[in-house]
């Protein structure tokens, strides 16, 4: 996995979302990238219909993690462990 690129701090809880997307919008590409160069192809185009479903995944991937670290942790939920 890659360094992730730092993004500006917000509240934690109203961010994981966007953080969530931004770590996978960064580490998405290094995946196609891998992907073609063990196939020894070219990662290039993507079509606009392609990007629509990928933008949609990774929004639903975004809104799991967010929904997975608040369940996970109890300065989210406001109970305590």
């Amino acid at each position: 996995m890659s360094k992730v690129t730092p993004i500006p701090m917000m509240r934690q809880q109203d961010n994981i979302e966007g953080f969530a997307k931004h770590v996978l919008e960064e580490e998405i590409g290094e995946v196609f990238v891998t992907v073609h160069q063990y196939f020894d192809t070219s990662s290039g185009d993507i079509t606009p219909e392609q990007m629509e479903r990928l933008d949609k995944l990774v929004e639903q991937l975004a809104c799991l993690i967010r929904e997975q670290v608040m369940q996970n942790n109890p300065k989210y939920t406001g109970t305590t462990p």
